[in-house]
């Protein structure tokens, strides 16, 4: 995928350099985590590609916003504990004092992905100006995962193309929103796939939320919504999720990808039916 957009050759980065920086990346996602794992970091990016690629996002992007967004797809849920951040502030965990309680994992991603950047020297052949734009394009992108603002961040893009109907590749912020845009919605993208897929990623988030709930209950926390073993409903869960969450976000980005408008949104519909006849059959 990075070879697809010229990135390596553009931006001169070594390949065995990449390629370690690849294996370590995979090392630090943990394979314990149920949803938090290499796959969906990988999932993510390859989602990214396609909104890149399938749905022309490329037209409103240069190739530093490009770049950006391919390693922000693969770092940005680096060293995810599979703890959310309502845990780590409620155990005053390690990394919660750290960041002061804001957006304590994404901030705790962010800092390690440029970690393992400054180690395996990917960008060492980059411009100082070019290097200082992808830093902050990478931060702002991956600090706008943090779910607590999501609904600030869609009205924020709302906004956005309310006033900029026809946003101009030349100007380094509209570019800046469109890449936030693409990767807030590759990171929420599993009610997007074939239901089969999206049922799946459905099970794995509700299995670490339920281990979640189970390591609250050890520590005598009160155990947060929806992770508590056999009191949750995965359908009514993945219906509130894709009206409140992803449909929204979707229905923004599509005013300016007209590929996400016609191909993502109708399977969001669909999956969404699907879903709700499943809750119909189980209130039943």
């Amino acid at each position: 995928m990075f070879g697809d957009f010229g990135l390596l050759e553009h931006f001169r980065v070594d390949l065995k350099d990449f390629q370690k920086l690849l294996v370590e990346i995979r090392k630090l996602y943990l394979h314990t985590n149920p949803y938090h794992n290499f796959r969906h970091a990988f999932d993510v990016t390859h989602m990214v590609y396609l909104l890149l690629t399938n749905a022309n996002g490329t037209a409103f992007l240069s190739s530093i916003e490009v770049f950006a967004l391919m390693l922000s797809g693969l770092l940005h849920d680096v060293d995810h504990p599979g703890l959310n951040n309502t845990y780590q502030i409620a155990t005053s965990s390690e990394l919660a004092i750290i960041y002061n309680d804001q957006s304590v994992l994404e901030n705790h991603h962010c800092a390690t992905a440029f970690k393992l950047l400054k180690k395996h020297n990917i960008l060492k052949n980059i411009a100082k100006d070019d290097f200082q734009r992808l830093r902050k394009l990478m931060i702002d992108m991956i600090l706008a995962t943090d779910l607590a603002k999501h609904m600030q961040n869609v009205s924020a893009f709302q906004s956005f193309l309310e006033s900029n109907p026809t946003p101009d590749r030349d100007n380094d912020e509209h570019r800046a929103v469109i890449g936030k845009m693409i990767l807030k919605s590759a990171d929420l993208c599993n009610p997007a796939k074939p239901f089969r897929i999206a049922r799946y990623w459905a099970e794995m988030i509700q299995e670490e939320f339920f281990l979640q709930g189970e390591r609250e209950q050890v520590d005598g926390l009160p155990i947060s919504p929806f992770m508590k073993r056999g009191a949750s409903s995965l359908p009514q869960m993945q219906v509130n999720f894709a009206t409140f969450i992803v449909i929204p976000l979707f229905q923004v980005l599509g005013k300016i990808l007209p590929e996400v408008e016609k191909v993502v949104l109708p399977i969001l519909l669909d999956n969404r039916e699907k879903w709700s006849e499943l809750l119909k059959a189980e209130l039943n």
